[in-house]
């Protein structure tokens, strides 16, 4: 995770030798395409940050300490059990997700041959970091009992003090006397030493500020663990106060533990911040905290000139879980940024909340209609076949008339719930799942009736498209079938029927 939570994974290649060790930064309600479709149909996945065959990660840290020399913030340092690596990635935004701008080696195996990186952690205010080594060339957990354990120094690292704060609170483990006092048997007991007024120790608020995260976090925990309620006002006096801008930051989301109703109305008096950073994390907690005042705030964010800012404003909105919001999700269709228009129809479709004459009007609108139809795309819904069926011979242009019909009949059947079994490390090597099952009879009739009405379109492309449809559907669909093999014009097409009445069965 990044200073603002940003979160990356780094995984491994599977057997297919397909899917690449990805680097990857997670959105809400992100999809990447393992294991089917990020081959045969990549519309339905995010990209990868970066990735390639071989190799195997393991575990990860993102480096916000000022002990090592400034090029490393912010830098990932990702431990490959595989490739015997610990990789440095340096990122940077791009839009609403990062690229990365270099990639090196931290540490390599070196005379090692059984040097197999698996765990590190930042050492503390010298700039060091821990590395720990299986020691083992295989795999297997019952393995040999072997590792190693190095500390890692820079000959230019900058050791920085710690603020002399009181250490993490104590949990105690007791018996549990009731459950409005307990949580899980663990008691939580601060400090004797704590007073229990921020302002008589200001160190607390200034601490905010610290180059180090580590330090920004345990003064922001300890300020609501220690103080509660009484540490409102010192936290929304910093937060108003616009620089340095890290103890900004960590007093908003001190304020969004707290809760309390002032604090509430600080942060959403923060998605107006003329700095981006503010805007983004300010409606994040309005999100995370399901704060319904935030809601006009939030629609004006979906429109803000900062990709990041739009992305968190629409998984805002879908966690909100107000409905009245789907209309302005819908006009924001169509936004040029990958991750935002991911994060818009995944909150339309989170919210639930279709309508026939709003979705057909986006399907047709030239500046919407492609993000449209990924929307449509896999939503087993009577409202979204019947805007299809309006929208299809509205649509001027016969490649999004073709793709139209293409989403219309993915829509006829879906697939079974899943089974509980695993795909296994090569899940080329099986067969794709495949849509088999039922849903709702009369939202499937009107698909065939959309797809029988495509067989007379002007355009060969869209026709054949049709016809693969109705070849899904089957037996129901053998009359328009039979009836295409006389209205049929193009070889291709003719051929194709013939095919899909022999595969039916229709002898």
């Amino acid at each position: 995770m990044t200073a603002t939570d940003e979160i990356f994974t780094y995984g491994n290649d599977d057997d297919s030798k397909k899917w690449p060790n990805s680097l990857t930064h997670h959105i809400v309600g992100g999809h990447y395409g393992y294991p089917y479709q990020f081959l045969n149909a990549p519309s339905r996945a995010l990209p990868i940050t970066a990735g390639e065959i071989g190799g195997s990660g393991a575990q990860a840290i993102v480096y916000n300490e000022p002990g090592l020399p400034e090029e490393y913030q912010g830098n990932l340092f990702v431990c490959d059990w595989g490739l015997q690596t610990v990789f440095r990635y340096a990122v940077k935004r791009k839009g609403a997700t990062f690229e990365v701008t270099s990639k090196s080696q931290l540490v390599a195996k070196g005379e090692l041959e059984d040097f197999r990186p698996f765990s590190l952690c930042q050492g503390g205010p010298d700039g060091s970091l821990y590395l720990v080594d299986w020691a083992y060339n295989g795999w297997l957990s019952n393995g040999p009992k072997t590792g190693r354990l190095y500390r890692l120094t820079h000959k230019d690292a900058r050791p920085y003090p710690v603020p002399p704060l009181i250490p993490p609170l104590a949990r105690i483990e007791t018996p549990a006397k009731t459950p409005a006092a307990l949580k899980g048997g663990l008691e939580i007991i601060p400090p004797k030493d704590v007073d229990d007024d921020p302002a008589k120790n200001p160190l607390w608020i200034e601490t905010l500020d610290h180059p180090s995260l580590a330090c920004r976090l345990h003064a922001q925990r300890g300020l609501v663990r220690y103080f509660g309620a009484k540490a409102l006002k010192p936290l929304m006096a910093r937060l108003r106060n616009p620089e340095p801008q890290w103890g900004r930051l960590h007093a908003l989301w001190a304020l969004d533990q707290l809760n309390e109703p002032e604090g509430r109305t600080a942060i959403r008096e923060v998605m107006a911040d003329p700095l981006p950073a503010f805007r983004r994390e300010a409606v994040r907690s309005a999100g995370i905290s399901r704060d319904q005042k935030a809601l006009p705030g939030m629609l004006v964010l979906l429109k803000d000139k900062n990709e990041v800012v739009r992305r968190e404003a629409a998984i805002a909105l879908g966690k909100l879980g107000d409905q009245s919001a789907a209309p302005a999700l819908l006009a924001a269709l169509g936004d040029p940024d990958t991750f935002v228009a991911w994060s818009v129809r995944h909150a339309i479709r989170t919210l639930n909340a279709w309508n026939v004459e709003s979705l057909t009007a986006a399907l047709l609108d030239p500046a919407r209609g492609e993000d449209a139809l990924k929307l449509c795309d896999e939503v087993w819904a009577a409202t979204v076949v019947e805007a299809l069926n309006r929208a299809i011979p509205e649509t001027r242009s016969d490649e999004t008339r073709a793709k139209a019909v293409a989403t219309l009949a993915g829509l006829y059947r879906k697939y079974p719930r899943w089974s509980g079994n695993w795909f296994g490390t090569n899940p080329l090597a099986g067969s794709f799942p495949q849509k088999t099952e039922a849903w709702d009879t009369a939202p499937m009739a009107r698909v065939q009736d959309g797809l029988t009405a495509a067989l007379k379109d002007a355009s060969p492309s869209v026709r054949l498209r049709a016809i693969a449809g109705l070849i899904v559907v089957g037996r129901p669909a053998l009359p328009p079938l039979r009836a295409a093999l006389a209205i049929e014009t193009d070889p291709l097409n003719l051929a194709a029927v013939a095919r899909g009445l022999g595969l039916i069965g229709d002898f």
